[in-house]
């Protein structure tokens, strides 16, 4: 777990809060697995734990590069298109409390009690 486990780039601590959602999501499976008094240490809970991950990793991986990407970028006509979709998401409160809900990884997820 922790950053090594996804090796992304640290631009806006994604790695960070990937590794926080997979603990969370493994905590789950144990729970539930000893809820249901089933081995915590099966494969088969393991694996699916791996395969439920694998899309929060995928577009955590992608919005990861997409952003180096687009802030990397030197033409005017980028960042002037760069700082008005940044203009705009902070003057759309609601937009903007879901995005940075997203990024941290709080919507979408049950309480684990």
């Amino acid at each position: 777990m922790g950053n090594s486990a996804h090796s992304l780039h640290p631009v806006a601590g994604q790695g960070f809060n990937l590794s926080l959602r997979d603990i969370a999501a493994l905590v789950e499976r144990i729970g539930g697995a000893i809820e249901q008094q089933k081995n915590i240490g099966s494969l088969a809970l393991l694996e699916n734990y791996a395969e439920a991950q694998i899309k929060d990793q995928n577009l955590t991986i992608g919005f990861s590069h997409n952003l180096i990407e687009l802030f990397g970028q030197q033409n005017l006509p980028v960042q002037l298109g760069r700082n008005l979709g940044l203009l705009a998401l902070d003057l759309l409160t609601p937009v903007k409390n879901r995005f940075s809900d997203r990024a941290a990884g709080i919507t979408g997820r049950k309480s684990l009690r």
